[in-house]
């Protein structure tokens, strides 16, 4: 079972997918944990306080997680299949947190992105680290030029990304998360 704090966390993140983070109260989070009050403030003081540790540990340890130096040393064929196999994974982790599917979780990926700068840092840090990484990868084994493989890049990340904004729109139909 998880500790506390984990609990709680992961309680106030399946509310906020479910009912968004600003229709969700303190009041709904204690109840959903079965914690008591006071025990409940013991680990959060307010709601910003529980948003926070909710985006930091459902949204940045996705960041966090990545092996780098792993994902450099693949071929750009297995770095497309690896991100295949992120983002269906990933769909498949959304749909165990709500039956709301993917469209919550934009929801709350794009407040965190306007309402928390350090978010909004580590993401663009993120995709940037990303695009150079698929762009070195293009220039070795394909020998495009630099402007060639950063568009190119850029068109692989938003394959995989629009296929994940498809998912949340037509969230019953099988997305095939594949990059040929």
């Amino acid at each position: 079972m998880k500790n506390t704090k984990e609990h709680i966390i992961a309680t106030a993140l399946k509310l906020f997918l479910n009912h968004g983070y600003r229709a969700t109260s303190m009041a709904q989070m204690v109840e959903a944990s079965g914690m008591s009050k006071g025990a409940f403030y013991h680990y959060f003081k307010n709601k910003e306080d529980i948003y926070d540790s909710v985006i930091n540990s459902y949204f940045l340890k996705y960041i966090d997680e990545i092996n780098w130096q792993e994902l450099e040393g693949l071929s750009l064929q297995e770095t497309k299949a690896a991100m295949a196999a992120f983002y269906k994974n990933f769909v498949k982790q959304i749909g165990e947190l709500t039956d709301k599917g993917t469209s919550r979780y934009f929801s709350l990926f794009f407040e965190a992105y306007h309402q928390v700068p350090v978010f909004k840092e580590q993401i663009r840090g993120f995709y940037s680290r990303l695009v150079r990484i698929i762009e070195d990868k293009m220039v070795k084994e394909l020998f495009y030029n630099e402007q060639k493989a950063h568009s190119e890049a850029i068109h692989i990340i938003a394959h995989f990304e629009g296929l994940l904004f498809w998912s949340a729109v037509f969230p019953e139909k099988d997305t095939s998360f594949s990059y040929d």
